[in-house]
């Protein structure tokens, strides 16, 4: 799981976006429904900022306050708070402006799979976005099925496996939250269980919010259907010695402008500093490998 940072101008400006598109959206849905607590009805809209754009330990607060309220009715707020209107792609705002505005390229969970968005609102053009995993299950947290902070942008096989789990901000990393980079780190060992004779394991400490989220995920398990990934940079490392980018520098690209990064880029098709991960498919994975195989320097 990587970082995504709060702060940054463009999470703070699809949120601020969010909730202004958003707040119109539940508002409506509140004045369509005729029956249920007017009681209930009127704490949504006191506390609805707090709904959409709270953070995560603010959002598990409200849901268990309004849930400890008499008037409190998990089928009415479903009606309020409808994800699968959310997620149709129409002219009004929706899950396909979120995903554009958040220009998220790949899994939030695994960084193995790009999550590009194409978004066009002519009816003959084809669209593809991130699914929104609910960090807090829809099912289990109906009041926060459209809270910005709890719509992880991610693949869908992470989705598919994540599911309904139990996910405690306690216990798990959480990608708004926590910044994971240097709690876990990919590796290797050898094996007999492929051709390969290699297999990929993911190191934290144990008993670590990182450990619980990495086994939760299963990211050992579908690191390991790439075990070519690894194939490949151990390879690099056999034929190329350790000193590959050094040889590139100094010989095939020796007088062209071009930065370090910029050739860890175009050499191992991944981005080198952490905060740039998402851009590119594994690139916490290569980097951690890479280190590992003294081929470039932590």
């Amino acid at each position: 799981m990587l970082y995504l940072n709060p702060k940054s101008r463009k999470i703070v400006e699809a949120k601020d976006e969010f909730l202004i598109k958003m707040r119109g959206f539940v508002l409506k849905q509140v004045e369509k429904q005729n029956e249920g607590s007017t009681e209930l009805k009127k704490k949504i809209e006191d506390n609805l900022k707090i709904i959409l754009i709270g953070l995560p330990d603010e959002l598990i607060c409200i849901d268990k306050k309004l849930k400890a309220e008499k008037s409190y009715n998990p089928e009415l707020v479903k009606k309020i708070f409808r994800y699968d209107l959310f997620t149709n792609k129409t002219k009004r705002y929706s899950a396909y402006h979120l995903a554009e505005a958040l220009d998220i390229n790949t899994c939030t969970y695994c960084n193995r799979n790009y999550t590009t968005t194409v978004f066009t609102d002519k009816k003959e053009g084809k669209t593809t976005r991130p699914q929104f995993d609910h960090y807090f299950s829809k099912k289990d947290y109906p009041l926060l099925a459209l809270s910005f902070f709890n719509l992880i942008p991610c693949c869908s096989i992470c989705n598919l496996i994540k599911g309904r789990k139990q996910m405690r901000l306690c216990k798990h990393l959480h990608p708004y939250i926590d910044n994971s980079e240097k709690e876990f780190k990919f590796s290797y060992r050898l094996s007999t269980e492929n051709k390969a004779g290699l297999k990929m394991k993911i190191k934290s400490a144990k008993y670590s919010k990182a450990e619980n989220t990495i086994e939760d995920l299963k990211l050992e398990v579908v690191y390991n259907s790439n075990i070519s990934e690894l194939d490949d940079l151990i390879k690099l490392r056999r034929y190329f010695s350790d000193r590959y980018l050094s040889i590139l520098g100094d010989n095939l690209l020796k007088g062209i402008d071009i930065s370090k990064e910029e050739m860890y880029r175009i050499v191992f098709g991944a981005e080198y500093k952490p905060e740039k991960f998402l851009q590119r498919p594994f690139s916490k994975f290569k980097k951690d490998i890479l280190t590992e195989l003294g081929i470039i320097e932590d």
